[in-house]
């Protein structure tokens, strides 16, 4: 009579189950008895023997005879930072993701923990049986490989999938059960009092173009529009870029020379003294759009931009701005201990939390404008 092979897919579970338990108890911890495996795990003796097998191949357990089972010392927990792939493809986020990639490297430099980079994948369907992931990186986290899982920019549906398979999951930049965003409105208070302490009074808000949340875009003016109030300041409804929620066809270049000409291309006296704007890629592209037009920032206007420290994609104009600075770092500092919390299987106090922006930078040239 031939050999029975046991379904592939039971020992996987299997694993799962008692890698869970081996990252729960930690390295060179003693692992339950043989028995209690089976009974925990509701499966024979031959598939817990063959998952045992496959556990010991990847170092995560050691049976030593006589003695029991126990965690290997040089147990490392698997975790995977996965990201949206606009992150990479976007020229105005791809900065960003270089820096969450460089602070994260970092973090698991010399400590317990493999980390492994993934992009989602670019087609993501909500009603979907699998989330927008790649194969093997669902595997692992199906077979316990991976037991923690940080998001950037994922979709909740995608978040809430990677938890259900018992992983511990922070996303950023997005929605979960823990999570950890960015406090967008205090770019634009912070923005606008820099700015009205510079004494600035006509100035205007400039939004990232093509950002699908209405939310989100309320948010930002509405917080422009108290911020203003408070230091006495008028809203100029016709200075606000997007105008419209419409999509353009045009680069981002463009937009930008589109919308310093619909601004500027006016009589002085109808133009704002100042640019408020809430993305650094926005900036970027409005700088040199605004030289075109031989409007200079050390000269006829004051400039304030959203930034991320040690990015360089401001590095040519931040002389000439008021920069409000994330701190990258911060973000993967606070990911990482909430994702460690989760880990250790306690319950995170506060499930979401934002990061604040630092105190305004000023630039020499911002600092010599009229």
């Amino acid at each position: 009579m031939g050999i029975v092979a046991r379904p592939k897919a039971k020992i996987d579970q299997t694993c799962a189950l008692v890698s869970q338990i081996a990252y729960s108890l930690g390295p060179q911890a003693r692992m339950p008895t043989f028995a209690s495996l089976c009974a925990q795990a509701r499966v024979s003796k031959a598939t817990m023997d063959a998952a045992l097998g496959e556990l010991e191949a990847q170092g995560i357990l050691s049976r030593r005879q006589g003695a029991g089972i126990y965690v290997s010392p040089n147990l490392k927990r698997g975790i995977a930072l996965v990201c949206d792939p606009q992150f990479s493809i976007d020229p105005r986020l791809q900065g960003f993701w270089e820096l969450i990639v460089r602070e994260a490297r970092l973090r698991v430099a010399g400590s317990q923990y493999d980390l492994a980079f993934h992009f989602s994948t670019l087609d993501a369907d909500p009603d979907a049986e699998v989330p927008p992931l790649h194969p093997g990186l669902i595997e692992d986290i199906r077979a316990g490989r991976v037991q923690g899982v940080l998001t950037v920019g994922l979709p909740e549906e995608a978040v809430d999938w990677i938890g259900a398979q018992g992983a511990a999951v922070v996303a950023f930049a997005g929605l979960g059960p823990v999570s950890v965003n960015l406090d967008c409105t205090e770019v634009v208070e912070m923005g606008v009092g820099a700015l009205a302490a510079r004494g600035c009074r006509r100035v205007a808000l400039w939004r990232e173009p093509g950002r699908d949340d209405q939310e989100f875009e309320s948010a930002e003016t509405n917080a422009f529009q108290s911020a203003l109030a408070a230091h006495g300041l008028e809203f100029v409804e016709e200075w606000l870029r997007p105008a419209s929620r419409e999509g353009s066809e045009r680069s981002a270049y463009q937009q930008a020379l589109e919308w310093v000409a619909e601004v500027f291309g006016r009589p002085r006296e109808a133009w704002p003294d100042a640019l408020l704007l809430t993305n650094d890629g926005l900036t970027r592209d409005v700088m040199p759009a605004l030289q075109r037009f031989d409007i200079l920032p050390s000269r006829d206007i004051v400039v304030a931009s959203h930034a991320n420290s040690d990015s360089p994609v401001l590095r040519a104009y931040e002389d000439d701005l008021i920069l409000i600075e994330y701190d990258s770092g911060d973000i993967v500092q606070t990911m990482f201990d909430r994702l460690e919390a989760l880990l250790r299987g306690e319950t995170v106090e506060h499930p979401h939390i934002t990061i604040r922006p630092k105190a305004p930078r000023t630039g020499q040239g911002a600092r010599a404008a009229n």
